[in-house]
């Protein structure tokens, strides 16, 4: 989304929403959940999410891996964890980039809507509770697989194109079904690089994950 503007009642609106997502996930939250490991997988995202991101031809921007790194979050740690994961990290990245305290706040509310619309799509519609450590190869797996990665695209592309709505000079509708087009492509696979990766985490352990990642930084 680095390439486009946001009309400031629009931001200040997600903003509201991400805040009470937040809060009713805190709310939720088990605070006996170890959180170390998250805080590790947070700084590797952010690491990796600085230096590598999906550009889509014609300008139009590019694709953050944070959602990705959300999935991974969710297999691993379970819903409420994976929520509060992708507020802090998308807060950080925007941090870092060195960017306004509103643009900051809205960047981090983005992704807290998008976890908490993809986490509770699960729990209400398909019955599904994620909990730490759901890697199980079933149908219904796939089914909300498929199901994570439409609503991840969802959210995307649409804070994209109002993005794009907000540009001085408006894009064609063609650029904009290219856009649309990338972001469908891209979901579907970095969430099955996703479950490749908390597949090998839990395979190999944390501890193990911990030193590979040492290792590759």
């Amino acid at each position: 989304m680095d390439n486009y503007r946001f009309h400031q009642k629009f931001m200040q609106a997600v903003i509201a929403l991400g805040g009470a997502a937040l809060l009713f996930t805190l709310y939720q939250w088990q605070l006996a959940q170890p959180v170390t490991p998250i805080l590790i997988l947070a700084m590797t995202a952010i690491a990796t999410c600085s230096r590598y991101f999906v550009p889509i031809p014609g300008g139009l921007g590019q694709i953050s891996l944070l959602d990705n790194f959300v999935l991974l979050a969710l297999l691993l740690f379970g819903g409420d964890a994976a929520i509060l994961f992708g507020a802090l990290t998308s807060l950080c990245l925007s941090l870092r980039s060195g960017r306004p305290t509103l643009r900051v706040m809205f960047d981090g509310s983005v992704t807290a809507v998008s976890a908490f619309s993809v986490v509770w799509t699960l729990r209400l519609f398909m019955g599904i509770e994620v909990k730490p450590g759901s890697t199980i190869l079933t149908l219904n797996f796939f089914k909300a697989l498929l199901l994570v990665t439409l609503i991840q695209a969802a959210v995307s592309a649409t804070i994209t194109l109002i993005g794009e709505s907000y540009k001085i000079q408006k894009s064609a509708w063609r650029k904009r079904g290219a856009l649309l087009l990338w972001t469908a492509l891209a979901y579907p696979i970095g969430a099955i690089g996703a479950c490749l990766g908390a597949w090998l985490v839990l395979s190999m352990g944390f501890s193990a994950f911990i030193a590979a990642d040492v290792a590759i930084s």
